[in-house]
């Protein structure tokens, strides 16, 4: 819904989440079109290589690749490394869901992804404050 932008940007973010497996293709182009107008950065998130091939054209957008499949909620960092190639060099790429480790994080470091969506890691963590230390190599 084109309001949601609106409202999204009045209530002070940077950025939003569109999903592309949520979106026609029509509506998908017409929120990223309204949100880079009214200052919002876009994340679009795919998880298979046909949602990879809708959201490309959106040469503005930084691509977010769930690892977690929507309809069973497993993770697979598979997706990641599968779909990295089709990242153009110099896109941002963000690498979410079923990172658990720092190796995980250079391995996909190695494959283009700069930027990662940690959650449920460190929520399962006994100490988040360690596991994020060992997730940032510090």
């Amino acid at each position: 819904d084109p309001y949601q932008v609106f409202e999204t940007r009045a209530l002070g973010a940077d950025v939003i989440l569109l999903i592309a497996a949520g979106l026609e293709d029509h509506l998908l182009n017409e929120l990223y079109i309204i949100a880079l107008a009214i200052g919002l950065d876009v994340i679009v998130e795919v998880h298979t290589r046909d949602e990879m091939d809708r959201v490309l054209p959106l040469d503005q957008a930084i691509i977010g690749i769930n690892n977690r499949d929507l309809n069973t909620l497993k993770t697979d960092l598979e997706q990641a490394r599968d779909l990295a190639p089709l990242i153009p060099p110099g896109r941002l790429a963000i690498a979410e869901s079923g990172i658990k480790s720092r190796h995980d994080i250079e391995d996909l470091q190695a494959r283009g992804y700069s930027g990662f969506l940690i959650g449920e890691t460190l929520m399962k963590s006994d100490n988040m404050a360690a596991t994020l230390r060992e997730l940032l190599g510090s």
